[in-house]
């Protein structure tokens, strides 16, 4: 009798608690990832592939104070980390001179879905393609999908409980796969996180001083874009050599909200450059010759996208 008592005491306080209402919405579910990625204290242990090229990876995640701070540590080869703290972005490794650069996200070897605001991606459709199941978690499967062939496509899994991205793929407008982010592990930290008060003490350097940036406008313009993607900054920048020369290089950031490119305008040019194509991981390079000027478009797009982008810069007379 007392077992039957028990029993209907745990049943009756289990049908207290509140029940978490599941999100079935696509747009629903990635502004949910968006905000646990932003606003939440975790740890992700994931394994990054751009073709046969594969990284092991450990992203760590804290909020203080409406102040984001991260650290994302390489666990292959030469050691090189990555730290967010105070809007600024510190590059450290063995292989490398260390540098700091204004900023308020890691971009580095992430999925461009992780700073998304997917309120804003008008020209692609959010499709639910059911549940599956990563890293011994229950995931929402979307995949989201250009409603053109300027951009490319990606399919998510996001954990059905805390709404952290658990797996991503990137695909071009032939569906070949770019781009695989995979969680192996997963830790998320409710209560003190040491994260915060180790990145305070850290030693970090100073911002880079190697070249001046001026965000201003520029007097050549990019006369065609894909439908969606708008002018996010432009910058003038003077860049110090090791031999006292400097270079002007000016540059224009476009993005539609997911995908990004930037067009990139030397004082100098090499003919033997023109109308050269080139894939680094996911990102497209295009450099052709304007008069005597080297311009570059590098991107998450696809190439004849990058071609016609670079074909359409107007210089001043």
């Amino acid at each position: 009798m007392k077992k039957i008592i028990l029993f209907s005491l745990t049943f009756l306080l289990a049908l207290a608690q509140p029940v978490k209402a599941e999100l079935t919405k696509p747009i629903d579910l990635l502004n949910a990832m968006m905000e646990a990625h932003k606003n939440r204290h975790y740890e992700l242990h994931y394994i990054l592939q751009h073709g046969e090229n594969i990284k092991s990876m450990k992203y760590h995640h804290a909020v203080e104070s409406n102040q984001e701070f991260a650290q994302l540590l390489s666990l292959d080869n030469a050691y090189e980390t990555i730290v967010l703290r105070n809007n600024t972005i510190s590059y450290l490794g063995f292989s490398f001179t260390p540098f700091s650069l204004k900023g308020g996200q890691i971009l580095d070897d992430l999925p461009a879905v992780f700073h998304a605001n997917f309120n804003e991606l008008t020209h692609y459709n959010f499709i639910p393609l059911g549940k599956s199941r990563v890293a011994d978690r229950i995931a929402n499967m979307i995949k989201i999908v250009p409603s053109d062939n300027t951009r490319f496509s990606y399919t998510l899994w996001i954990d059905e409980e805390n709404y952290l991205l658990l797996k991503s793929e990137l695909h071009d407008e032939q569906n070949a796969l770019l781009e695989q982010f995979r969680v192996i592990e997963q830790r998320i930290i409710d209560q003190f996180d040491n994260l915060v008060p180790r990145l305070n003490t850290m030693l970090l350097p100073p911002v880079n001083s190697q070249f001046h940036t001026e965000n201003r406008p520029l007097a050549w313009q990019v006369s065609w874009l894909p439908t969606g993607f708008k002018l996010i900054s432009s910058s003038h920048q003077v860049i110090a050599s090791e031999q006292l020369q400097t270079e002007v290089v000016e540059s224009q950031l476009y993005s539609d909200g997911l995908s990004t490119f930037t067009v990139y305008l030397r004082t100098q040019g090499d003919e033997i450059f023109n109308n050269q194509f080139a894939r680094q991981e996911k990102l497209i390079l295009f450099t052709h010759l304007v008069g005597n000027r080297e311009l570059v478009v590098i991107g998450d797009i696809p190439m004849p996208v990058a071609e016609k982008v670079a074909q359409s810069v107007v210089l001043p007379q």
